[in-house]
């Protein structure tokens, strides 16, 4: 794995499993899933490098970050487990950064959103897979512990 896009909800463990797939591989990576100044304009740049670890669900660039990714993995848990993910990740940082700056950020519309999202996006997510899997492999975990499965295998293979 050189190039691996991390999709899924918001609170379905992108950022985690982001870090651990960077370390893992020893990857750079990105954490694109939330606003920065110039994110935009940089989006083509940081797809175009030759290895990342790409955690981001903007449904806007997944083509375009599937036609660059090698392996995509898409958390599709339900809206519950990603609502508690949500809660504990508030708990932990209080509305602050993560370690590697990531917002911790909750208001009504992204918890709308959370809750809409296998029903309103994910036929669209898994259409867009359908279109890239011939030449990019496509992992996805339904559970945390499917998860945890995929990381001891990434892991082992190190």
């Amino acid at each position: 794995m050189l190039r691996v896009a991390v999709i899924g909800c918001g609170g379905s463990g992108k950022t985690t499993l982001a870090r651990r797939l960077g370390a893992a591989f020893d990857l750079p990576v990105i954490h694109s899933d939330f606003y920065r100044p110039g994110w935009e304009e940089a989006h083509p740049r940081l797809i175009a490098g030759d290895a990342w670890v790409m955690d981001a669900m903007r449904v806007g660039t997944l083509d375009e970050r599937l036609e660059r990714a090698d392996t995509v993995v898409f958390l599709d848990l339900g809206a519950f487990r990603c609502l508690w993910g949500i809660a504990r990740r508030r708990l932990r940082y209080r509305g602050g950064l993560h370690e590697d700056g990531v917002a911790d950020f909750v208001n009504l519309e992204f918890l709308r959103w959370v809750i809409s999202f296998r029903r309103q996006h994910r036929p669209r997510i898994e259409t867009i897979l359908v279109r890239h899997a011939a030449a990019t492999r496509v992992v996805v975990l339904r559970s945390h512990r499917a998860i945890g499965r995929f990381l001891r295998e990434v892991e082992l293979r190190d």
